[in-house]
C-alpha cells in the first residue's frame, strides 16, 4: 500500500511538471481558423457538426499521441528526425512545407488577433494589425524568460477562453434538449465547411511543436523514454478541453443562427447579431476570447515557425529575426487588402494539404515501433484525408 501511495505521488509530481507541451498545442486547436468553421458549419448544419469536430477531436488525440511516442522512442523531435534520417531533397522539402504550414498559421491567428480589436475597439482592420503586431513581438522579450513561463502563460489563456465561453452559454441559455435533433439537409458546401474544420484542428506545425517541446523535456530530464503515460494523459486532458471550447461554439451558432435560419458568412457578422443581446456583453465576451485565441494561438505559431527555421534553414538567425520571418506573410496579405474570410479560407486549405504529407513520414518513421495497429489505422486515415483533399481541390477546379 505504501509503495503504491509513493508511485502515484511520483506520477502525480512528474505529471505537474511536465505539463505544458499539449496545452501549447490545444490553443491552436481553438484557433480562429477553428472559430470560422465552427460557426460556418454550427449556423448551416446545427447539431450535427457536434459529432464532426469529435470525429476531428479523436484525429487529433490520435496523431499528436503518435508524435509524442516516436519522440520519446527515439529521443529526437519529428524535425531532427527528417534531417538525420531523410536525403537532403527531401528534408528540404519538409522543411519548406514545415515553414508553409507555420506561415499559413500564423495569417489566421493575426486575422483573429486582429478582427478582435477591431470589434472590440471600434478600430479599422489595419489599426488593429498593428496593435496585434505589438502584442506578439513583445512576446519574444516574454519568451526570453523560458519556455515554462510561455506555457504557464498559455495555459491561463486556456483557462480565460474556457471562461468567456461558459459565460456566453449562461448568458445565451442555449436550448440544450434541442442538440439531439441531428436532421439536417446537407448541401455541396458541406464536405468543404468538415474539412475546413479538420484542416482548422489538425494542424501540421502542431504535430512539430508537439515534439519539440517534448523533445526539450526530455533533454532537461523532467521525463524520460518510459513516460509515455504522462504525455499520453496531459493530451487527454488539454485536447479534450478544446474540444469542449469548439464544441460550445456549435452550441451557440445552432442556438442563435441555425434555430433562426441565418447562415454565417464571418466572424464579424456573428459580433454584430450578438451584441444586442443583454446589452452586448455576449458580443464583448465573444470578441475578447477572440482576442485571446488569436493572439496566444499565434504565439505558438512562431514558436513552432521559429524552431522550424532552426532545424531545417542553414543559417543562424536570431531568435526575433525568426519571429519576423514567420509574421511577414500576415501583414503582406493585410496590406493586399484581402478580408477575413479570404485569408482564413487560404490558411486553412493550405493546412489540409500539407498535413498528409507530415502524417506519411511520421508514420513511415513509427514503423517497426508503434504497434501495428495503430498503424494501420494512421494510414488509414491519412487515406481518407489525402482523398478529401484531392476531392476538394477537384470541386474547386470543376
Amino acid at each position: 500500500m505504501v509503495l503504491e501511495i509513493k508511485a502515484r505521488s511520483r506520477f502525480f509530481y512528474k505529471f505537474t511538471a511536465f505539463m505544458g507541451p499539449a496545452f501549447l498545442v490545444s490553443i491552436g486547436y481553438i484557433d480562429p481558423g477553428n472559430w470560422a468553421a465552427n460557426f460556418a458549419g454550427g449556423s448551416r448544419y446545427g447539431s450535427i457538426m457536434l459529432i464532426t469536430v469529435l470525429l476531428c477531436n479523436f484525429l487529433a488525440i490520435l496523431f499528436q499521441s503518435l508524435v509524442a511516442y516516436l519522440t520519446l522512442k527515439t529521443g529526437k523531435s519529428l524535425a531532427e528526425n527528417i534531417v538525420e534520417k531523410l536525403p537532403k531533397p527531401l528534408v528540404a522539402f519538409y522543411g519548406v512545407l514545415a515553414v508553409t504550414g507555420a506561415m499559413a498559421t500564423d495569417v489566421a491567428e493575426f486575422v483573429g488577433a486582429a478582427l478582435g480589436f477591431s470589434l472590440i475597439l471600434g478600430l479599422d482592420l489595419l489599426k488593429s494589425v498593428i496593435i496585434a503586431v505589438v502584442f506578439v513581438v513583445c512576446g519574444y522579450f516574454f519568451e526570453r524568460q523560458g519556455n515554462r513561463k510561455v506555457e504557464f502563460l498559455i495555459m491561463g489563456f486556456l483557462a480565460a477562453i474556457g471562461f468567456t465561453y461558459l459565460m456566453e452559454l449562461l448568458i445565451l441559455k442555449p436550448k440544450i434538449y434541442n442538440l439531439i435533433n441531428l436532421g439536417v439537409k446537407l448541401d455541396g458546401d458541406f464536405l468543404f465547411v468538415v474539412l475546413s474544420m479538420l484542416g482548422a484542428t489538425v494542424m501540421p506545425h502542431n504535430l512539430f511543436l508537439h515534439s519539440d517541446l517534448i523533445a526539450e523535456k526530455l533533454k532537461q530530464r523532467i521525463i524520460t523514454t518510459k513516460d509515455f503515460p504522462v504525455v499520453f494523459l496531459e493530451n487527454l486532458i488539454a485536447l479534450n478541453l478544446a474540444f469542449l471550447v469548439n464544441s460550445a461554439m456549435i452550441v451557440v451558432a445552432k442556438d442563435m443562427f441555425y434555430d433562426c435560419g441565418v447562415a454565417v458568412d464571418s466572424l464579424r457578422l456573428a459580433y454584430h447579431t450578438l451584441e444586442p443581446v443583454l446589452n452586448g456583453w455576449a458580443a464583448l465576451i465573444f470578441g475578447l476570447a477572440l482576442v485571446l485565441c488569436g493572439l496566444s494561438s499565434s504565439l505558438t505559431g512562431t514558436i513552432a515557425g521559429q524552431n522550424l527555421l532552426e532545424k531545417f534553414l542553414p543559417v543562424n538567425l536570431s531568435a526575433l529575426s525568426r519571429k519576423m520571418i514567420i509574421i511577414t506573410p500576415a501583414l503582406y496579405f493585410f496590406l493586399k487588402g484581402l478580408g477575413e474570410i479570404e485569408l482564413l479560407l487560404l490558411s486553412q486549405v493550405v493546412l489540409s494539404f500539407v498535413l498528409p504529407f507530415v502524417l506519411i513520414v511520421l508514420l513511415w518513421f513509427l514503423n517497426n515501433i508503434a504497434n501495428k495497429y495503430l498503424l494501420i489505422l494512421g494510414w488509414f486515415l491519412t487515406a481518407i484525408i489525402g482523398s478529401c483533399n484531392v476531392i476538394l481541390l477537384w470541386t474547386a477546379i470543376f
